[in-house]
């Protein structure tokens, strides 16, 4: 019997400690979470209302159910994926070449996936060769890619093993690789396979515009775009100018605020252009910048002393937030938000969805923002709620001092006792 209560207190202790930092009166905003009849585990993007009223830093989503239960999650912001992918390729025409070394080519079948590394598959043993990279669009005419590449393998107390040689960026359909062996004995090539380096930026979502319009600044001799988002700290680091000119360049800065009363703050700043020549056809209207979580947003054209651009507006792009949970259709789930000082929650579940290689599903949604009836806002320190106090105090500070430095001074003044 004792044994059981012992681990009925624990249990009542863990669950308690697991959502110790869940008190309903100290959060001011929820909203419902709906989806699918389906459960498992899905992506739940924020949307901007979430964005503008959660901590800057996003510490004080919980998800709550409706059994009073604290549903663990795993926020994410998407980045750039870097990955390497294989490419199809026929090795053909192996042979050696007096003098020379070991040859072969390698025809990839197809001009359009770019590749970056060959590696050369052997059965060797104990050996270092250079290795000579070069590239045809047609099998007949070929450019040096990589002068000076190295395939070895050593084998002792410590073994070493490379047989990769990375080449600049190239979209030749035949490849063709020499192992210079300068009087070795040859290598035995068994095969070779060629991969390119992939990378993947990250998705970016258009950010809805409240309020935009369009002003001339003379002093800064500028043409600026301002943008208001609505809804403060939402995430951007894109801007899309757009413009009506030909065969023009400009420098382009982009600010941001969250509030009208304050200064704007630089964000990062780009180049814009458009050119239709007789030696080259082409734009950017792309700024990149640093992420900013704002609510305004100022686009601004330098024109220096040119003729100020015909720019009709500018698109902004952000990264969204999603956080991943386990879905149960059978209960009710809250997220919560907006509660001061909320420490950053800490769960299994990264782990767990990084070991599993979970790739979550799509259809949750969130409903309108509520008030939490429970909120109640936390209230000021007794010195705070009286400031009256606090300059009273100061008051009767002044004055005793200067009492006491008028006491020193009349005694000061008085001089020595007569007959000292």
């Amino acid at each position: 019997m004792r044994v059981r209560l012992a681990v009925a207190a624990f249990t009542l202790l863990w669950v308690a400690h697991a959502c110790a930092d869940f008190t309903p009166r100290n959060w001011r905003f929820r909203k419902a979470v709906e989806g699918p009849d389906q459960p498992g585990f899905y992506a739940l993007q924020l949307d901007p209302q979430v964005l503008a009223g959660a901590d800057l830093g996003l510490s004080d989503l919980r998800l709550i159910a409706s059994d009073g239960s604290e549903r663990p999650y795993e926020l994410r912001t998407e980045s750039a994926q870097q990955s390497v992918e294989p490419v199809t390729a026929r090795l053909y025409n192996l042979s050696r070449v007096p003098d020379l070394g070991t040859r072969f080519e390698l025809d990839l079948g197809t001009s359009e996936e770019m590749t970056s590394q060959i590696t050369i598959d052997s059965s060797s043993a104990d050996f270092r060769y250079q290795v000579t990279v070069e590239g045809s669009p047609e099998g007949r005419r070929w450019a040096i890619l990589r002068e000076g590449g190295a395939i070895f393998d050593f084998r002792g107390d410590v073994s070493a093993r490379s047989m990769m040689v990375l080449v600049p960026q190239t979209n030749f359909r035949y490849l063709r690789v020499t192992i210079h062996d300068t009087g070795e004995r040859p290598l035995k090539v068994t095969g070779a396979t060629v991969a390119r380096e992939v990378v993947r930026p990250a998705r970016l979502l258009q950010l809805r515009p409240f309020e935009t319009h369009i002003a001339t600044d003379a002093t800064r001799r500028a043409t600026d775009v301002y943008v208001d988002l609505g809804l403060g700290r939402q995430p951007c680091s894109r801007a899309v100018v757009r413009f009506g000119d030909d065969n023009v360049r400009r420098q382009c800065e982009v600010s941001y605020r969250n509030d009208a009363s304050a200064k704007w703050l630089p964000a990062g700043s780009g180049v814009i252009f458009r050119y239709h020549t007789t030696t080259f056809t082409g734009e950017q209207t792309v700024v990149e910048f640093g992420e900013v979580r704002a609510r305004q947003v100022r686009v601004s054209v330098l024109n220096g002393d040119d003729v100020p651009l015909k720019v009709t507006g500018a698109k902004l792009y952000g990264i969204p937030r999603t956080i991943v949970f386990e879905w149960d259709p059978g209960q009710h789930v809250e997220l919560y938000y907006g509660a001061d000082g909320a420490r950053w929650p800490q769960y299994d579940l990264s782990t767990f969805l990084r070991y599993e290689q979970v790739v979550p599903r799509t259809g949750l949604s969130l409903g309108p923002q509520q008030d939490n009836p429970d909120y109640r806002p936390p209230r000021k320190p007794w010195t705070e709620e009286r400031p009256w106090l606090l300059w009273t105090a100061i008051a009767l500070a002044v004055i005793l001092v200067g009492a006491m430095i008028v006491r020193m001074m009349a005694k000061v003044g008085e001089g020595p006792p007569a007959g000292a």
